[in-house]
């Protein structure tokens, strides 16, 4: 059982709704979570985002495994495209490409550079269609073509290697590119029906640094229309340190923190959280705050499990470091990514350790208002999905789900056998 409260309050209120000392569920009392080491009740956080005086506060109580379990979203591969060796040879790995759909199932796979440097078009039931682009610095070529997206009646290919931003008409028609230097701290998140885009700007100095994500509405010159928030963007764990090494770059990993999750709606809603604590902002599409949504969800600690997962892909390029020599937070991030489906709902996933081999992940699921539509888990092809190879820094599903069409999500997933990446389109099934 899961209650939803919701009221406005100022936030220097910082009104902690509760539901009483207990709660039946079951036939059994739960209380609120406890902390994992110390056992005492887990307070509400204070908000990591700035929250406007008025806004519409929603306080959730986190459903206990047992009920949880209870509920299950099926997602299940509807479609896989593999690699191919052949005349046409694409390739899926490396660097992972950006994967687009548009309103008849068409899917658009971006191949950044060293590779192909290419736009590929399958049809809806995964034959290739034709290539859009290629690789160069002319007009219609790319040097690295890092994001595709549907924007308006046009497909953008943003390529930051030449700070430029290419539009084509779904026949693999050029109408035009255009030269921003914006491209080179910009990201698209959605292309939108408008002809304008949710993105995020780093503002960064050092790629390293610690500093801030803008998360915006653009025109399609990047020129702002609407910041919706400031998120803090965490400093990742470097081993070893600049010049500890010559020649060499530390690696850099997240560990108890982790970039910001950002997600929009096809309508312009946005939504975004910094992922370390249960926490939601909904925007409306013109920047306004709709809701801010929390729940006491305890931090998992940082296990042996997860630290050996993490040692492993350092190993790689420095095979005599030994953990002891990092120094680990304590704990996890409370969430794991959150996400929009093709029908405009908001996915919630709470943390679960890397390196888990669990087929059931837990989800929360949001409607546009904020009510909790559903709280239990998803099983099926969620291990292959989650947490990709290392050193998956960033949100858990930012691969696997990249494009939202209905019923269907698509991404890039990897074959376990092969060890091959795949596109592959997946059906959300929920409960009848």
């Amino acid at each position: 059982m899961t209650v939803r409260l919701s009221v406005s309050v100022p936030t220097t209120a910082r009104l902690a709704i509760t539901v009483g000392a207990l709660l039946m569920v079951a036939g059994s009392a739960y209380s609120r979570p406890s902390d994992h080491t110390s056992g005492q009740p887990v307070a509400q956080s204070e908000w990591r985002l700035p929250v406007p005086a008025g806004t519409t506060i929603i306080e959730i109580e986190p459903t206990p495994t047992a009920v949880r379990s209870r509920q299950r979203i099926t997602v299940t591969p509807d479609l896989v495209i593999k690699e191919r060796g052949d005349d046409l040879h694409y390739v899926f790995g490396s660097r992972p490409p950006s994967v687009e759909v548009d309103a008849d199932g068409n899917i658009y796979v971006a191949e950044p550079m060293p590779r192909t440097g290419r736009v590929l078009m399958f049809n809806a039931d995964g034959e290739f269609v034709r290539m859009i682009g290629r690789s160069g610095q002319g007009p219609g070529e790319y040097l690295q073509p890092f994001t595709v997206e549907w924007v308006g009646n046009a497909l953008f290919v943003f390529d930051p290697g030449q700070s430029r931003l290419t539009r084509w008409t779904g026949a693999g028609e050029l109408l035009g590119g255009e030269r921003s230097d914006a491209l080179r701290t910009f990201r698209s998140v959605r292309g939108l029906a408008n002809g304008s885009l949710v993105g995020t700007r780093n503002l960064r100095g050092n790629e390293f640094d610690t500093g801030y994500l803008a998360v915006l509405r653009v025109d399609t010159d990047i020129t702002e229309q609407v910041e919706f928030v400031r998120a803090p963007w965490p400093t990742r764990i470097l081993h070893p340190g600049f010049g500890e090494i010559p020649g060499t770059e530390p690696n850099a990993f997240y560990a108890g923190a982790t970039t910001p999750g950002v997600a929009a709606a096809a309508d312009g809603s946005v939504y975004v959280s910094t992922l370390d604590e249960y926490q939601v902002l909904a925007f409306e599409p013109d920047g306004t705050i709709r809701w801010a949504l929390r729940a006491p969800l305890p931090r998992s600690p940082l296990d042996d499990g997860e630290i050996d997962w993490l040692m492993a892909y350092h190993n790689i390029r420095f095979p005599e470091v030994r953990r002891s020599q990092i120094e680990w937070p304590d704990r996890q991030f409370a969430l794991g990514d959150i996400k929009v489906d093709g029908h405009g709902r908001l996915y919630v996933f709470p943390y679960v350790a890397r390196g888990s081999e669990l087929d059931d992940r837990p989800v929360d699921v949001y409607s546009p208002a904020g009510e909790q539509l559903f709280s239990g888990v998803m099983s099926g092809s969620m291990a292959n999905m989650s947490w990709q190879t290392p050193p998956a820094n960033g949100p858990m599903l930012a691969r696997a789900w990249q494009a939202v069409a209905g019923d269907f999500i698509y991404g890039i997933v990897l074959d376990p056998d092969t060890e091959e990446w795949q596109v592959v389109r997946h059906r959300l099934s929920w409960p009848s």
